[in-house]
């Protein structure tokens, strides 16, 4: 299987590029700067699948879960109960 067809694969577990290369190498014995490079060139290829790429799988807010746990500390803060 060709390296481009293994880092689509990657794509959709939606893994990041170090997953990918770590997977890469232990899995299909492929060296990290082989899969890097064909990477780099997807990347350049396909400008805006990579950022909108980016936008979904990076953290770039706190989960939901945690703002909801947050606000809950801070109301019973004020109340002065302490089950949380």
């Amino acid at each position: 299987m060709q390296v481009q067809n293994l880092i689509e694969r990657c794509l959709l577990f939606h893994m990041s590029q170090d997953q990918c290369i770590k997977a890469l190498a232990e899995h299909a014995g492929i060296k990290p700067l082989v899969t890097l490079t064909v990477w780099k060139e997807l990347q350049k290829e396909n400008k805006k699948f990579f950022r909108d790429y980016f936008q979904v799988t990076t953290p770039t807010r706190k989960p939901f879960f945690n703002i909801v746990k947050g606000d809950q500390v801070q109301q019973e803060g004020k109340t002065g109960n302490n089950s949380v």
